[in-house]
C-alpha cells in the first residue's frame, strides 16, 4: 500500500516550495549587506566561542590521564602524539595564566596532565631504548 502511494503522488512540487529557494538566497543576500549583519555576526561568534570554551573547560577539568592519551579511536597515542598534546598543554597554561583573574584549580589540573603524559613519554622512551 504505502509503495503503491508512493507511486501515484505528483512530481511536480508545489508553488511555495518551488520558489521559496531563490527568494531566501535574495534575503540572506540583504541581510549579509545590511548594516546589522556584523554586529549580528560578531555577537553570535562570541557566543559560539565562549560556549565551545565553557565545553573545553568541562573536559580538562574532568578528564582522566588514560583518557587523555588516547587518540579519537581510543587506540593509544604515539610518542609523537603525545609530544605534540604536550606542547598544546604548555601553550593552554599559557594562556590562562595570561588571563586577568587566573583559575588557579584549572592551573594546577592542566599541569597535572602535564605530568601524565611527560610520565607516558618517559615511559615509551624507556620501553623503545630497552629494546
Amino acid at each position: 500500500e504505502f509503495l503503491t502511494a508512493l507511486g501515484k503522488r505528483s512530481l511536480k512540487l508545489p508553488f511555495a516550495l518551488r520558489t521559496t529557494k531563490p527568494k531566501v538566497k535574495v534575503l540572506y543576500a540583504r541581510f549579509i549587506a545590511s548594516p546589522h549583519f556584523q554586529p549580528w555576526f560578531n555577537y553570535r561568534r562570541n557566543e559560539c566561542i565562549c560556549a565551545f570554551e565553557a565545553v573545553l573547560y568541562t573536559l580538562r577539568e574532568t578528564i582522566t590521564a588514560k583518557e587523555l592519551m588516547r587518540g579519537p579511536c581510543g587506540a593509544p597515542m604515539t610518542r609523537p602524539a603525545l609530544v605534540t598534546l604536550l606542547a598544546q598543554i604548555h601553550k593552554k597554561i599559557i594562556v590562562e595564566t595570561a588571563k586577568s583573574p587566573v583559575d588557579e584549580t584549572h592551573v594546577d589540573t592542566l599541569h597535572r596532565h602535564v605530568h601524565d603524559v611527560q610520565h607516558a613519554i618517559d615511559l615509551l622512551s624507556t620501553t623503545t631504548t630497552s629494546m
